[in-house]
């Protein structure tokens, strides 16, 4: 028994859906594949596990406490961003690929690190997140592994 952390009106907002098709040309109902990340307790733990439903089947990614936060598909490849924590309060952020871990690098071992969106263009994985140095959290993200800060004069145009 697992009590869902994810509802699907929950990942509809934050957008930790997606839906990918048959690429046998024609697409009927059964064509469509749904996929929905979140996180589950399971029954006797005290936190959550990351993971995904495809079509209603749930795939853990990981046992430790973790989030997916965004989850696409691109071609035959599932990718999930989020976190996990090492210890109770330092999250290492990163990805998993076909349910392989892929760690992104953080400022240092004893910092704070979340991924929050992914998206995939051609051969290049793109991770936004935040990460800190130890005086503040700066938002930026991964291309393919290597950080960029964003400027804060941007995030308010984000915002």
């Amino acid at each position: 028994t697992c009590f869902a952390m994810c509802s699907f009106w929950l990942c509809s907002l934050f957008g930790c859906a997606g839906i990918s098709k048959n690429p046998n040309g024609m697409m009927g109902a059964s064509d469509i594949d749904v996929y929905i990340g979140g996180s589950v307790i399971v029954e006797g733990s005290h936190f959550p596990s990351a993971g995904y439903w495809k079509n209603g089947k749930w795939t853990t990614l990981c046992t430790a406490h973790s989030e997916v936060t965004r989850l696409v598909v691109s071609g035959n490849d599932v990718y999930a961003c989020g976190f996990y924590l090492k210890d109770w309060e330092l999250g290492a952020a990163g990805y998993w690929k076909n349910s392989k871990w892929i760690e992104l690098p953080s400022a240092g071992p004893e910092f704070n690190c979340v991924a929050k969106d992914i998206a995939v263009a051609g051969s290049d994985v793109y991770v936004v997140g935040f990460r800190d140095d130890g005086k503040n959290s700066n938002y930026g993200y991964w291309r393919n592994g290597t950080w960029t800060a964003l400027n804060p004069l941007y995030l308010m145009i984000i915002r």
